[in-house]
């Protein structure tokens, strides 16, 4: 029997209709009060039943789009599931000629009286096996609470009881055991039910009007709606706001007489059975899950050309045939944006038409590796997506929220600017370009962080002496420790005190040469190492012996270099460098620049010292370059070949500043601060003796700091 044979009987009767809404996502401003003037339509053909209470306060959330203040909502305890919604057969046979709203020879007690509003989709849903009532009983539960299981398994059963596709839970709180089990997975797989944002489902908890509702229209294709203007005087809930008029446009429920919906409330099984007994007549439009679109999220990627994905219509679970029974036309479907597919019924079987939505996205990319790469600086990489024009990170420390563009296809990046110590989440996403126009894909997965405070302290010592002196500590953020020379004899207890501190233990020796103001202390140390001082490794540069006795001077003092050599001459841990060599030794790198050589073996004096190493020290963000003792007689040489490499933020200026390189040199440097190694007489000489004022006065007018052997000991920090 029809429905509408029950209107003139229904039109009397005290019973309310109730609707039902399914969640979707609504833009913020749709949850707006709706002006009174809006309310245009005047509800008269729903069955008036007593209003009950409204549950306030509670509102379980069945979509992802679920407004904050209802995702923390406490959740009743489990209770055990009604008997009767088991997942079992009828317990007694039905006879055939007992089919809808047939008066049944045994009906209910509770709902026994024809004239009760929902006595028909009551015998309906008894005589199709998809609610029986109280198992024991001849009871129905007319007005009690539907549960959130109870709504899933009626449409289920209304479905056919379809085989699962899937056998994967996303719910911790059901099991295989679960009377609704199956039901409830049969749901999740095709996008019905989604759970709570804390991965229960909450298959005992109270169902609302609004997700009854909203498991109907996700069922039912989620489909557009035509009307735009609410009927209803109280605001709809968003997630479920299209769900709701969706019910409202197909008479599936018009809400209650005072023209309220009241979607937060609870659904009782008599409203629940009423809602799927009425949307029989619904067709229903499936969407495919294979391939890049997926019924749950209504989405499909963009491919470069025009995006039509596949679709079913049934009506009353018959197929309906494209061409024959309606038309289909796409909409806006050949860009990424929204889509729209238009289906016009053309027979008597079904005359109504469906808009449904749907989403074509720039498939997004997911990162693939994050780091902390330097100080300061963050390293991103992340996989391709397909026809993107380039990609958009987004990095926060969670009180400042930065994006940066990365354009073409560089699936790479370093951040930098970024505070040391500090947790930062990253997301990526693609956009392609088309007309001008930015069309992005979802942000990736996050990644969380926190970047590294990796430093090096660089320490300038004076000598014991008052002379000039060339000493050196550089210490990591771990204590470890490298020594570049070390000074005077006469310096080697204040040395040996400096690697005493740091553990007794030098990663790394780096000799620039072995004059005695350099290489004094080490051979004081090797010669007679009490406090046990453990060294690693020993850099040094090669020397062409012959040519240094041949022209070394006085002030060589070229025992110094003997003693070196014959203390070294049995250690495996010695390295003669030459330009070119690199190592690395407390996450530090050095590169030689400049060290003993041919055009070295060809002076007539100072070998000693233009044969020494200049190097660069790179940390993660900064570099020191040391230049030793090298003269003007090898500068030439060396910016010929490295002048483009000696930007530094730091700098230990050459033969202590004084005779040794030129200004023009250092100009290739322009470092943030320089060392000078030569005592005060030099240094503050007014009588035109020395260099090292002119040099001085030339770098501070440069705007670069400088740092004197007299205020030492005196330290940086090297990033």
């Amino acid at each position: 029997m029809k429905k509408s044979c029950y209107c003139n009987f229904l039109s009397v009767s005290i019973c309310l209709l109730l609707t039902f809404c399914i969640p979707i996502t609504i833009p913020a401003a749709t949850d707006a009060v709706i002006p009174e003037s809006f309310f245009d339509v005047v509800v008269t053909d729903a069955p008036e039943l007593p209003e009950t209470a409204e549950v306030e306060g509670y509102v379980p959330e069945d979509a992802e789009s679920v407004p904050a203040e209802y995702t923390d909502v406490p959740m009743p305890e489990d209770t055990e599931p009604l008997a009767e919604e088991s997942i079992s057969e009828v317990p007694f046979i039905i006879p055939d000629e007992e089919l809808v709203g047939a008066v049944h020879a045994k009906p209910f007690k509770d709902v026994s009286n024809p004239a009760h509003p929902f006595y028909e989709a009551v015998c309906w849903a008894r005589a199709n096996g998809i609610a029986n009532g109280y198992t024991g009983t001849n009871i129905f539960g007319i007005n009690d609470t539907c549960t959130r299981g109870q709504a899933i398994c009626f449409l289920w059963r209304m479905a056919g009881k379809p085989a699962l596709q899937k056998t994967s839970n996303p719910f911790k709180d059901i099991s295989s055991n679960d009377a609704y089990y199956t039901a409830i997975l049969w749901a999740y797989d095709n996008g019905i039910a989604k759970g709570y944002p804390n991965g229960r489902f909450g298959r005992n908890e109270p169902c609302t009007r609004g997700q009854v509702a909203t498991f109907l229209w996700r069922y039912y294709g989620m489909s557009e709606v035509i009307i735009t203007k609410s009927p209803f005087v109280d605001t709809i809930t968003a997630p479920y706001k299209k769900a709701v008029l969706w019910c409202y446009e197909n008479g599936i429920a018009k809400g209650y007489s005072n023209r309220t919906f009241r979607d937060t409330q609870y659904c009782t099984r008599g409203q629940a059975v009423y809602m799927f007994y009425g949307s029989q007549d619904c067709p229903r439009l499936y969407m495919p899950t294979q391939g890049n679109f997926s019924a749950g999220t209504s989405s499909t990627y963009y491919s470069g050309s025009e995006c039509c994905p596949a679709f079913e219509i049934y009506l009353r679970n018959s197929l309906l045939i494209n061409g024959t029974d309606y038309v289909a036309k796409y909409i806006n479907n050949s860009l990424p944006g929204t889509a729209a597919i238009i289906i016009e019924g053309t027979t008597d079987a079904w005359t109504g038409s469906i808009r449904r939505l749907f989403s074509i996205v720039l498939k997004g990319p997911s990162i693939k590796t994050l780091s902390s790469s330097r100080n300061g600086q963050l390293e991103v990489s992340w996989s391709e997506s397909p026809h993107a024009s380039g990609y958009e990170i987004k990095y926060s420390n969670g009180i400042v929220s930065k994006t940066m563009d990365v354009e073409g296809q560089t699936l790479r990046k370093i951040i930098t600017g970024v505070s040391k110590k500090t947790r930062y989440s990253v997301a990526v996403r693609s956009y392609i370009l088309m007309d001008g126009i930015r069309y992005y894909s979802a942000w990736s997965a996050s990644k969380n962080i926190t970047t590294r405070n990796v430093y090096w302290k660089v320490t300038q010592y004076a000598s014991a002496t008052g002379n000039q002196c060339m000493a050196y500590s550089i210490t990591d953020s771990n204590g470890r420790l490298v020594m570049v020379d070390g000074g005077w004899e006469q310096d080697a207890d204040r040395i040996r005190s400096v690697v005493q501190a740091n553990g007794n233990h030098v990663y790394a020796w780096i000799v620039t040469h072995a004059h005695p103001d350099h290489v004094g202390a080490l051979n004081a140390i090797l010669s007679n190492n009490r406090t046990g001082i453990r060294i690693d490794h020993i850099y040094t540069p090669h020397v062409n012996e012959a040519r240094y006795v041949e022209t070394h001077k006085d002030y060589d003092h070229i025992e110094a270099y003997y003693k070196f050599k014959d203390l070294t001459a049995g250690m495996t841990n010695v390295s003669r460098l030459k330009e070119g060599d690199s190592f690395s030794a407390i996450g530090l790198d050095f590169r030689v620049l400049h060290a003993w050589d041919s055009n070295v073996n060809a002076l007539k004096t100072n070998l000693c010292n233009s044969g020494s190493l200049m190097f660069m020290m790179y940390g993660e963000q900064e570099q020191m370059l040391f230049c030793a003792d090298t003269e003007k007689a090898v500068q030439e040489d060396v910016l010929s070949r490295h002048k483009n490499e000696l930007s530094a933020t730091y700098v230990q200026t050459a033969h202590h500043g004084n005779w040794g390189l030129t200004k023009g040199f250092y100009g290739y440097v322009h470092a943030k601060s320089a060392f000078f190694d030569s005592p005060t007489y030099i240094t503050s000489d007014r009588t035109g003796k020395y260099d090292a004022p002119a040099l001085i006065q030339y770098m501070k007018t440069q705007g670069t700091n400088v740092y004197l052997l007299a205020d030492a000991p005196q330290t940086i920090t090297l990033y």
